[in-house]
Protein backbone atom coordinates (compact mmCIF):
# COMPACT_ATOMS: atom_id res chain seq x y z
CA UNK A 1 0.00 0.00 0.00
CA UNK A 2 1.15 3.44 -0.85
CA UNK A 3 1.99 6.07 1.68
CA UNK A 4 -1.12 8.44 0.37
CA UNK A 5 -3.51 5.74 0.28
CA UNK A 6 -2.03 4.43 4.12
CA UNK A 7 -2.30 8.44 5.40
CA UNK A 8 -6.22 8.90 3.91
CA UNK A 9 -7.01 5.93 5.42
CA UNK A 10 -5.91 6.16 8.86
CA UNK A 11 -8.94 7.05 11.09
CA UNK A 12 -6.35 8.60 13.72
CA UNK A 13 -5.17 11.36 11.03
CA UNK A 14 -8.53 11.89 9.47
CA UNK A 15 -9.97 12.34 13.15
CA UNK A 16 -6.98 14.83 14.13
CA UNK A 17 -7.44 16.74 10.88
CA UNK A 18 -11.11 16.85 11.04
CA UNK A 19 -10.99 17.98 14.73
CA UNK A 20 -8.81 21.53 13.61
CA UNK A 21 -10.55 22.40 10.41
CA UNK A 22 -14.09 21.55 11.68
CA UNK A 23 -13.41 24.04 14.62
CA UNK A 24 -11.58 26.07 12.59
CA UNK A 25 -14.83 26.13 10.06
CA UNK A 26 -17.10 27.10 12.81
CA UNK A 27 -15.35 29.68 14.40
CA UNK A 28 -15.20 31.06 10.90
CA UNK A 29 -19.03 30.62 10.31
CA UNK A 30 -19.43 32.42 13.67
CA UNK A 31 -17.21 35.57 13.29
CA UNK A 32 -18.91 36.22 9.45
CA UNK A 33 -21.89 36.89 11.79
CA UNK A 34 -20.05 40.33 13.54
CA UNK A 35 -17.65 41.14 10.36
CA UNK A 36 -16.20 39.46 7.44
CA UNK A 37 -13.51 37.49 7.98
CA UNK A 38 -10.62 36.32 6.02
CA UNK A 39 -8.23 33.35 5.08
CA UNK A 40 -5.72 34.73 7.98
CA UNK A 41 -8.74 34.60 10.57
CA UNK A 42 -9.55 30.78 9.67
CA UNK A 43 -6.21 30.15 10.74
CA UNK A 44 -5.37 31.75 13.29
CA UNK A 45 -5.68 31.54 17.59
CA UNK A 46 -8.40 31.78 19.72
CA UNK A 47 -11.79 31.72 18.98
CA UNK A 48 -15.03 29.82 19.76
CA UNK A 49 -14.77 26.22 19.66
CA UNK A 50 -10.65 26.27 20.75
CA UNK A 51 -9.25 24.59 17.70
CA UNK A 52 -6.41 23.50 19.63
CA UNK A 53 -8.57 21.55 22.14
CA UNK A 54 -10.69 20.17 18.87
CA UNK A 55 -7.53 18.84 17.45
CA UNK A 56 -5.83 17.43 20.29
CA UNK A 57 -8.70 15.66 21.89
CA UNK A 58 -9.64 14.20 18.17
CA UNK A 59 -6.28 12.52 18.41
CA UNK A 60 -6.51 10.54 21.61
CA UNK A 61 -10.32 9.86 21.19
CA UNK A 62 -9.20 8.23 18.20
CA UNK A 63 -6.38 7.07 18.94
CA UNK A 64 -7.93 5.50 22.44
CA UNK A 65 -10.61 3.95 20.11
CA UNK A 66 -8.34 1.92 17.93
CA UNK A 67 -6.03 1.01 20.28
CA UNK A 68 -7.22 1.01 23.71
CA UNK A 69 -5.67 2.28 26.55
CA UNK A 70 -1.88 2.23 25.74
CA UNK A 71 1.53 4.07 26.51
CA UNK A 72 1.24 5.92 23.20
CA UNK A 73 -2.89 6.75 24.67
CA UNK A 74 -1.49 8.09 27.71
CA UNK A 75 1.63 9.71 26.20
CA UNK A 76 -1.19 11.59 23.78
CA UNK A 77 -3.31 12.17 26.29
CA UNK A 78 -0.72 14.09 28.78
CA UNK A 79 0.46 16.12 25.51
CA UNK A 80 -3.61 16.77 24.74
CA UNK A 81 -3.60 18.13 28.19
CA UNK A 82 -0.58 20.42 28.66
CA UNK A 83 -1.74 22.07 24.98
CA UNK A 84 -5.20 22.45 26.22
CA UNK A 85 -3.83 24.02 29.76
CA UNK A 86 -1.29 26.13 27.12
CA UNK A 87 -4.30 27.73 24.95
CA UNK A 88 -5.37 29.41 28.17
CA UNK A 89 -2.35 30.60 29.75
CA UNK A 90 -1.31 32.67 26.13
CA UNK A 91 -1.22 36.48 25.72
CA UNK A 92 -4.79 37.86 25.94
CA UNK A 93 -5.32 37.99 22.49
CA UNK A 94 -5.29 34.75 21.51
CA UNK A 95 -6.24 33.05 25.25
CA UNK A 96 -8.97 30.56 25.02
CA UNK A 97 -11.83 30.56 27.75
CA UNK A 98 -12.80 27.70 29.78
CA UNK A 99 -16.11 27.56 28.00
CA UNK A 100 -14.22 27.77 24.16
CA UNK A 101 -11.89 24.90 25.50
CA UNK A 102 -14.68 22.87 26.54
CA UNK A 103 -16.73 23.36 23.44
CA UNK A 104 -13.68 22.38 21.33
CA UNK A 105 -13.03 18.83 23.53
CA UNK A 106 -16.52 18.03 23.28
CA UNK A 107 -16.27 18.74 19.46
CA UNK A 108 -13.01 16.61 19.69
CA UNK A 109 -14.47 13.63 21.02
CA UNK A 110 -17.72 13.72 19.03
CA UNK A 111 -15.19 13.96 15.40
CA UNK A 112 -12.91 11.02 17.00
CA UNK A 113 -16.24 8.84 17.69
CA UNK A 114 -18.11 9.61 14.26
CA UNK A 115 -14.82 9.12 12.30
CA UNK A 116 -14.47 5.68 14.12
CA UNK A 117 -18.06 4.66 12.85
CA UNK A 118 -17.16 5.74 8.98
Amino acid sequence: MNLFLQIITNKIFISTIAGYFLASLIKYIITIEKHHPNLHEFLMAGGMPSAHSATVSALSTALYLQEGFTDLFVITLVFSIIIIFDTMLRPKETRHSWKQVIVGILLGIIIGFLIKRI
